[in-house]
């Protein structure tokens, strides 16, 4: 899925959240929040000016275009 950096920064790292323990699961860890582009694993994707899309590696190239 292509999502924008403020996007993706609403979601959960699947690399972090991997490693939670199963007590931990119930609760939001801010630790686990994907840091987008800030991630060796972030991949950019060519948007039109003023926009910028992206994916984690981790899940693979998105097989639909968001633009």
């Amino acid at each position: 899925m292509l999502v924008t950096k403020d996007e993706a920064s609403k979601k959960y790292c699947p690399f972090k959240f991997s490693k939670a323990k199963n007590k931990e699961v119930r609760g939001i860890n801010m630790e686990w929040i994907c840091e987008g582009l800030n991630c060796m694993m972030w991949r950019r994707k060519a948007a039109p000016p003023g926009r910028e899309y992206g994916y984690c590696g981790l899940g693979g190239m998105p097989s639909v275009d968001r633009m």
